[in-house]
């Protein structure tokens, strides 16, 4: 079994979150230690990285592994998605929005 390591981000969101969707995750990460290469589990390799990411219903656990330590890095609420792109298109509507202003 992997030494599970947890950033102060993923504790932090594992805190707030509710207690039965913050157990499905720890169990789900329980799992992952047990076994990396578990095929039960909804594990991809990130592009271009060493991170991996474990989805559990619609969170995204972001790790890395090397063989003694499991590093969950990041735990990715579904809302976070909403946010950035909220916020893209925020700032995306202001620039226009200054574009015509200025052309005035």
């Amino acid at each position: 079994m992997l030494k599970i390591t947890i950033s102060k981000q993923a504790d932090k969101v594992l805190r707030m979150m509710q207690p039965k969707q913050a157990m499905r995750i720890r169990d789900s990460i329980w799992k992952l230690a047990e076994n990396p290469t578990r095929d039960d589990l909804d594990i991809k390799k990130l592009t271009n990285s060493d991170e991996y990411r474990l989805r559990v219903e619609q969170y995204r656990i972001t790790y890395t592994e090397d063989g003694h330590i499991l590093d969950i890095r990041k735990i990715a609420p579904p809302w976070i998605d909403i946010q950035k792109l909220i916020h893209k298109r925020t700032q995306r509507r202001l620039q226009h929005v200054q574009k015509l202003h200025n052309s005035a």
